[in-house]
């Protein structure tokens, strides 16, 4: 499926089996808001965790050569949970409403990234996301696990167990680790994409629920033979 905007994507892409494709004027604007976000770090104001630490170190500013390794270890720090894991249908539904945020532009990440994104959702590998932490400062441990295996940490949900996404990627090839630029591990991080993923197959569930009542209600109107007029969106109004 060839993506041109953000608001391409959605539930639909929870289980159709078409991989995505990101249009090259999508890539173009992602690209252009990133040399613009890249362009105002140069100017050497501190911005919170990307040339300073976070939380109670946010006033310790990161040499250049720490910087290059702090996205990085952002995730690698707060990858910190462990089983039980979420089902495979809504790991996918975080990685996809990730995906939804990137490429609006407004997280300034690089196109990169979001190809990288995209090449696992095409995989079929599943990452490892513990079903707890979320609610602590976002959902940092949730998230943490779940783009671990961009950058070659954390597991994928393998059947009956998990294996390491270093050792996936040895035997498959699947994808090589990224390399986090400016900005790009906080923004991984950032915002409530589980919640907002998961609510997404909720909201399927309700709507095949709907039809569902839909489909039993008329049955029961065929059977006991009922007026259908009550009904009719015409009725009364001189339809």
């Amino acid at each position: 499926m060839l993506i041109n905007d953000a608001t391409d994507l959605g539930p639909r892409q929870l289980t159709d089996p078409e991989p995505l494709e990101l249009s090259r004027e999508l890539l173009d604007r992602l690209n252009t808001t990133r040399q613009a976000v890249l362009s105002a770090l140069t100017t050497g104001d501190p911005v919170y965790g990307v040339n300073t630490g976070m939380g109670a170190m946010s006033n310790v500013r990161l040499t250049e050569p720490e910087q290059r390794i702090h996205q990085h270890n952002l995730l690698l720090a707060r990858a910190a949970g462990g089983e039980p894991w979420l089902p495979a249908l809504e790991a996918r539904a975080v990685l996809v409403a990730r995906l939804k945020t990137f490429l609006s532009g407004d997280a300034a990440v690089s196109p990169e990234l979001c190809l990288q994104l995209v090449a696992l959702l095409n995989s079929g590998l599943t990452p490892a996301i513990p079903t707890r932490g979320a609610g602590s400062a976002g959902e940092i441990i949730p998230l943490a696990h779940a783009f671990g295996p961009l950058i070659g940490i954390g597991s994928y949900l393998v059947p009956p167990a998990s294996t390491s996404a270093p050792a996936v990627f040895a035997a498959d090839g699947v994808l090589p680790a990224f390399e986090l630029g400016p900005k790009e591990g906080i923004s991984l991080l950032a915002g409530i994409p589980g919640a907002a993923g998961r609510a997404w197959l909720q909201v399927e569930v309700v709507r095949r629920l709907a039809d569902n009542l839909g489909l039993i209600a008329a049955g029961a109107i065929a059977v006991v033979g009922a007026r259908r007029d009550p009904y009719n969106p015409l009725c009364g109004r001189g339809g």
